[in-house]
């Protein structure tokens, strides 16, 4: 089955959409706690991915190093974030959520504050979404990155 040409662009409006949504939301959430969005996400993945480096945290976020290690550097300074050596290698930085501060600041989890997002959606309704947005993101990974020339 070939799609058409409505089909992309009914895709990329959704997602469009679906992005614009996610960004509102995690921009209030951001603002409730003094952030920019950038930091924001940041504390959203140290959440999900405890004691990652700075170098596996920027190819993560595909920013460069230097503008992750500046924005944590901030993150530190607020009391959000830690940055831990491991005694096994004292050239390795972990990072961790400060979360002695979360939990005075009423902010533990963050994952929670981005879930409520989908809270009245039906398990099964959710179960098909993802499934049809990883067979999206396989079948888009599957032809490479796209580059146009102008």
């Amino acid at each position: 089955m070939v799609a058409t040409n409505c089909c992309f662009e009914e895709i990329f409006c959704i997602l469009r959409s679906i992005q614009v949504s996610i960004n509102d939301h995690l921009k209030a959430n951001a603002q409730n706690y003094g952030l920019n969005m950038t930091e924001f996400i940041i504390l959203f993945e140290l959440d999900y991915h405890e004691g990652i480096s700075l170098n596996e945290l920027s190819k993560m976020l595909e920013l460069s190093k230097s503008s992750v290690s500046r924005i944590v550097d901030q993150l530190v300074n607020k009391g959000f974030v830690l940055r831990i050596i491991p005694p096994e290698n004292r050239r390795m930085v972990n990072l961790y959520l400060n979360r002695d501060y979360l939990k005075s600041r009423e902010a533990t989890d963050f994952q929670k504050e981005l879930n409520k997002l989908l809270k009245d959606l039906e398990p099964d309704k959710a179960r098909r979404i993802v499934s049809a947005l990883r067979e999206l993101q396989q079948f888009l990974n599957s032809k490479g990155k796209f580059y146009t020339t102008s």
